[in-house]
């Protein structure tokens, strides 16, 4: 993986709300920011950081209610999380060549479009082989499936997600990777399956960087 391609890894996006899953609510899934006036006169937090990118940003699978787990913020870029990721990522544009958001769950590889059903982008064919060639090599360790496809359609639309908004700037590759599971356990994933799911997602991704290797 590592020979002609640069990595980048960021662990955790929203490092606020991670904690705040550790201590509080284990299923909280937005940032911290706030508190603002939402629905029935509630002060809540957060703005869910995958519908805040500056593509399509307020449009379908999203809310402007700032008490819905899908409250896409302010305006777009309205989060520092996203601000500084996608500031980064900009600045780095011309030499970034695949983006990966990495989620759970359900098993599914997914590309753009996601802001809506039905739409594709001119690079589905390329970004669709890729992620077939991936997959198989993810399937060849323990028999893990995954769904393949453009997530506005193949899965639900949301808007203002980090994918669109890598894949509207230039990238190349983009994706969003649900891991395991396809819901049996669902967010709370095993201990046990950490480690296989890793092992079998290092496959995928070493198609991934041999595949940029060859092409850039």
């Amino acid at each position: 993986m590592r020979e002609n391609v640069v990595w980048y890894f960021v662990p955790s996006c929203n490092p606020d709300g991670y904690e705040h899953s550790r201590n509080e609510y284990r299923m909280w899934r937005k940032t911290r920011s706030g508190p603002r006036s939402g629905s029935w006169g509630r002060q809540c937090y957060g703005v869910d950081p995958n519908r805040n990118w500056n593509y399509m940003w307020g449009g379908e699978g999203t809310s402007t209610d700032p008490c819905s787990d899908i409250y896409h913020g302010e305006k777009a870029f309205s989060e520092p999380e996203t601000l500084s990721m996608s500031n980064y990522i900009s600045k780095n544009s011309n030499s970034i060549k695949a983006y990966f958001s990495f989620h759970a769950y359900g098993q599914y590889f997914l590309y753009p479009w996601g802001y809506a059903s039905g739409v594709h982008h001119p690079d589905e064919a390329a970004m669709d082989s890729l992620a077939h060639n991936a997959h198989d090599a993810l399937q060849a360790v323990y028999g893990t499936t995954y769904l393949i496809g453009p997530s506005g359609t193949l899965l639900y639309p949301a808007a203002g997600g980090s994918d669109d908004w890598a894949k509207s700037i230039g990238t190349k590759y983009a994706y969003t990777v649900e891991g395991r599971d396809t819901g049996r356990y669902g967010f709370m994933l095993p201990a046990n399956q950490i480690e296989p799911s890793g092992i079998e997602t290092y496959e995928a991704m070493k198609v991934v960087g041999k595949q940029i290797a060859d092409e850039f």
